[in-house]
């Protein structure tokens, strides 16, 4: 299979499956080069606005990778 070209973004909730995120990103870091996978523990700075990185972040991606919980609804 053919290797996507572009960034990823990970989309999850924190409080849902971070730590299932958290493998899943470390994996594609390792696979695709930490710089073109956004995760954002590792992504958004202290004292950055939050809204605008994920809105830049997201403008610039090519796979949004959405993981979906038992809780994402509530």
């Amino acid at each position: 299979m053919k290797k996507p070209s572009g960034k990823l973004f990970l989309n999850y909730r924190r409080d849902d499956n971070s730590t299932v995120t958290h493998a899943i990103a470390q994996s594609l870091m390792l696979e695709y080069q930490t710089e073109n996978v956004f995760f954002d523990r590792q992504k958004i700075r202290p004292g950055r606005l939050f809204p605008k990185d994920i809105d830049k972040s997201l403008d610039e991606c090519a796979i949004l990778i959405v993981i979906i919980g038992k809780k994402w609804l509530d």
